[in-house]
């Protein structure tokens, strides 16, 4: 870039014309008539190309940038430059990758964290938590009942988390909840089914039959 303006033009034009071999298989006469170039200006270029240069970094044949071969020119840093612009391609193409792969693995802890959330709200609709079921029989946990558990004042009574929590691992695919609501519009149909009598081998019974899990129900 320090050199005048006519010396880096025919450096460029040079090195445009560079095979693999970092051989520029052109002539003065070529680049005088393509850099619209006078012939002395086009060798006095290319003698200063050729020259040593005590201000380069690069110390190889004493910084020249050229040398005259057979065929054309050799650009004396061609093939040292080509390999550090292999290796930054290389180095751009792990970096991409790893941005794939990145995008991928967060793309899949996304899915699974929204699976997860999915599975959880799908659990808390179906089956009611403990802490819910405690918070609905909270009064049958301060005041048992006499004859374990029973159906009293259109209510159940007796029907504490341990036992709900029972029932849920003995009944897996079973919603216990819903299961219980529908035992208490079957009781309070009619009259004569309410009695203080102890309803648990009852519920067992009821969340056993075939259709108990299907959510069809039926009647008693």
């Amino acid at each position: 870039m320090a050199c005048p303006s006519d010396t880096f033009k025919v450096f460029v034009y040079i090195l445009s014309r560079c095979g693999p071999d970092g051989i520029s298989r052109t002539s003065p006469t070529g680049i005088s008539a393509h850099c619209f170039l006078s012939l002395d200006v086009v060798r006095r270029a290319i003698e200063t190309l050729e020259s040593p240069d005590p201000d380069s970094r690069s110390k190889v044949d004493e910084g020249r940038r050229i040398k005259d071969v057979d065929g054309g020119f050799l650009v004396v840093n061609y093939l040292k430059y080509r390999e550090r612009g292999y290796s930054m391609k290389d180095s751009a193409r792990r970096m991409r990758e790893k941005r794939d792969r990145d995008r991928k693995r967060e793309k899949a802890e996304e899915k699974r964290t929204k699976a997860e959330e999915k599975k959880a709200k799908a659990e808390e609709n179906t089956f009611p938590s403990k802490r819910e079921a405690e918070a609905t029989c909270a009064h049958n946990v301060t005041d048992p009942p006499v004859n374990g558990v029973y159906f009293d004042g259109d209510e159940w009574r007796g029907l504490t988390p341990d036992f709900i929590e029972s029932l849920r691992e003995k009944f897996p695919i079973s919603n216990v909840m819903g299961e219980l609501e529908k035992m208490a519009a079957w009781i309070k149909k009619d009259p004569s089914r309410h009695n203080l009598e102890d309803r648990a081998e009852f519920i067992d019974r009821w969340i056993k039959r075939p259709w108990s899990t299907n959510g069809k129900g039926g009647s008693r």
